[in-house]
């Protein structure tokens, strides 16, 4: 079997394989993680699905909040609350044994709405194109709008 350089290709060649090469790393720089180009840089909140992105790496941009550690509110559910909260356009969504999923106002912890659920045990509620999805031990996907 002959094996091939790059001066036995010719100018031809090397710049076909030059083409490739930039080809392929236009196309790397375009993946996960990079900016469509043209576009600015967004400054929304962060994305409202679990642990934060596509790969779960609970890595959240920063908000450049000053956090002290003090109390802002408190919610009282009718029961234990398991899920860990999702956040989105200023509400909190999170469900609770007691049957419900609440929203959540984020700023004041004031109740906006909740939803009478068929059975206890809700996971933690993903939203995602204005609706809220959670499941629960009756053995439901509940979308929610």
């Amino acid at each position: 079997m002959k094996r091939w350089h790059i001066g036995h290709l010719g100018l031809e060649g090397a710049c076909l394989t030059l083409l490739l090469i930039l080809l392929a790393f236009a196309i790397s720089a375009c993946g996960p993680g990079s900016q469509d180009a043209g576009t600015t840089s967004k400054t929304s909140a962060p994305p409202a699905m679990f642990r934060a992105d596509p790969a779960h790496t609970g890595v959240y941009p920063d908000t450049g909040a000053n956090i002290t550690g003090q109390l802002a509110w408190k919610f009282k559910t009718g029961d234990y609350v398991d899920s860990s909260p999702a956040v989105s356009g200023g509400l909190v969504y999170v469900g609770s044994d007691g049957n419900y999923i609440y929203a959540l106002d984020a700023a004041s912890g004031t109740l906006r709405w909740k939803f009478k659920t068929g059975a206890s045990g809700y996971s933690s509620p993903a939203v995602s194109g204005g609706l809220v999805y959670a499941g629960g031990g009756d053995h439901y996907l509940d979308a929610l709008k």
